[in-house]
C-alpha cells in the first residue's frame, strides 16, 4: 500500500485540477484492487498447511530423504506464492530452498530433497517463510508458517582401536559384583553326567545316542554395568583445544557405549553438558540399561549435548560434583568410565574414593598431554587402582564422505 500511496495522491490531485471523472474512477479502481488483493492474499496464506516428512535422527554423513507438502485448503486460488525454507548451514541440502509457484483451490504440491548432516547436534528445520499476493501484484501478505521439524545428528561410532584405546579390554581388569555363571547361549561341549548337575543341562539326544547320561557345558559369562561420566564444561579442557577435545570426548563416549552394548552390558550416562532440546538445561542422567533402545537413547542424548561455556556454566555442575551426587550411588562392581580433558587433584581424590567403594574406574583423556606428564599421571592413578588412557584424534575419522 505504501508503494502506491504517491500514485493515488497524484491521481486525486490531477482529477481535482482537471475535474476529470476518469482519473477519479481510476483512483477508486486502484484502491479497490489493493483492498481486495490484500484480503485475498491474507486469507490464502492463512489457509495454507505445511507437512514435513523427515527422520528424527541420523548419523553424520547419512543421506536423509525429506519431503515438504504444501496444501491450499481455501476455495480461492493462490495466484502466486513464494516459499523459502530455513535449513541450518550444517545440513547439506541437495535442492534449492526457495521456490515460486501457484496453487488452485484444494490443490497441493510437494518438494523432495536430500539432507546430509555434516556435524553432530540438534537442529530445527524451518520455519517455512511464505509470501503470497493477488493477480495484479498490488497487494501482498508475508507470513512465517509453522512447519518446524527437529533432527538429532548422532555422534560418530568408531572402533576403539582407531581412538588409541585397547579394543579387547578397554576397561582393564574388572571386579564383578555378580559371580561368573554359565551362559546358555554359548555352548562349548558335553560331558558325562555328574551327580548334582541340573536336569536342565541334560542333553537327552546325546544320552540316547551314547547310552550314557550326558550334560551340556556352556561358556562362562558375567553381567556388568558400564556408566560413562562425560565432562562437557569449558573449565575441564585446555583453552586451545576445548572444542575439538570435547567433540572427541563425545565420540569416545558413543564408541565405548556401542562397544559395551554389543558385549551385552548395561550402559548408562552421566554428563554435565547442556541439553539443546530442553532449553539448555543439564542433560538428564541415564540409568544403565541393556539393549538397542537404551543405546539409541544414549546416543540421542550425546547428539543433543552442548558444551557449557561462559554464563551457561551456572546451569552445569562441575564433574567432581556430578561424581559426588550421582556416581556415589552406583552399585559395587560398576565400571565407571570418566571421559574428560584433564585430571586435577580434586578429581583424582574423588576417583580414589569411588575406587575404594568398589567401582572399577577408567579415565579416558580427550585432550593430549605431553608424554612425561601423561606417564606421571598414569603411574599415580595406577597406585589407586585407576587405569588412564589417552584418546587419539584421527581427523580422517570425522570427515564427511559425499
Amino acid at each position: 500500500m505504501r508503494l502506491f500511496l504517491p500514485l493515488l495522491i497524484a491521481l486525486a490531485v490531477l482529477a481535482a485540477f482537471f475535474r476529470d471523472d476518469a482519473l477519479l474512477t481510476l483512483g477508486y479502481f486502484v484502491i479497490a484492487v489493493i483492498i481486495v488483493g490484500g484480503l485475498w492474499s491474507r486469507r490464502a496464506v492463512h489457509q495454507l498447511s505445511c507437512e514435513r516428512e523427515l527422520a528424527p535422527r541420523a548419523f553424520i554423513g547419512d543421506r536423509l530423504p525429506m519431503r515438504l507438502r504444501l496444501t491450499n485448503r481455501s476455495r480461492l486460488p493462490i495466484p502466486w506464492l513464494t516459499a523459502e525454507d530455513g535449513i541450518p548451514s550444517e545440513l547439506i541440502f541437495s535442492a534449492p530452498t526457495r521456490a515460486a509457484l501457484w496453487l488452485a483451490p484444494r490443490e497441493h504440491t510437494e518438494f523432495s530433497a536430500e539432507i546430509q548432516p555434516a556435524k553432530r547436534g540438534f537442529y530445527t528445520l524451518g520455519p517455512l517463510r511464505l509470501r503470497s499476493g493477488d493477480l495484479f501484484g498490488l497487494g501482498g501478505e508475508a507470513a512465517h508458517h509453522d512447519g518446524l521439524s527437529t533432527l538429532t545428528v548422532l555422534p560418530r561410532i568408531v572402533p576403539l582401536r582407531a581412538l588409541g584405546l585397547p579394543a579387547r579390554a578397554p576397561l582393564g581388569a574388572l571386579r564383578h559384583r555378580e559371580p561368573i555363571f554359565e551362559d546358555p547361549s554359548r555352548p562349548r561341549g558335553k560331558r558325562a553326567y555328574v551327580r548334582g548337575d541340573s536336569p536342565r543341562k541334560v542333553d537327552w539326544k546325546a544320552t540316547a545316542a551314547t547310552g550314557v547320561l550326558q550334560s551340556r557345558l556352556f561358556e562362562p559369562s558375567v553381567s556388568m554395568d558400564v556408566v560413562l561420566a562425560l565432562d562437557l564444561r569449558e573449565t575441564g579442557y585446555p583453552e586451545r583445544e576445548r572444542y575439538a577435545a570435547s567433540e572427541l570426548g563425545i565420540v569416545v563416549a558413543a564408541s565405548m557405549a556401542a562397544w559395551a552394548s554389543a558385549a551385552g552390558q548395561a550402559v548408562g550416562l552421566l554428563c554435565n553438558g547442556l541439553d539443546a532440546a530442553a532449553g539448555s538445561r543439564e542433560l538428564a542422567s541415564l540409568l544403565p540399561r541393556k539393549g538397542r533402545p537404551a543405546l539409541t537413547a544414549l546416543l540421542e542424548a550425546l547428539g543433543r549435548a552442548q558444551f557449557a561455556a561462559g554464563r551457561e556454566l551456572t546451569t552445569s555442575r562441575p564433574l567432581t560434583r556430578v561424581l559426588d551426587e550421582d556416581a556415589i550411588h552406583l552399585p559395587w562392581g560398576t565400571a565407571l568410565v570418566v571421559i574428560c580433558g584433564q585430571v586435577e587433584d580434586a578429581l583424582l581424590v574423588r576417583l580414589r574414593r569411588l575406587s575404594e567403594a568398589g567401582l572399577n574406574i577408567t579415565v579416558v583423556l580427550a585432550a593430549r598431554l605431553p608424554d612425561d606428564a601423561f606417564g606421571a599421571l598414569r603411574a599415580r592413578a595406577r597406585r589407586f587402582g585407576i587405569e588412564v588412557w589417552q584418546a587419539m584424534d584421527n581427523n580422517a575419522l570425522f570427515e564427511v564422505r559425499a
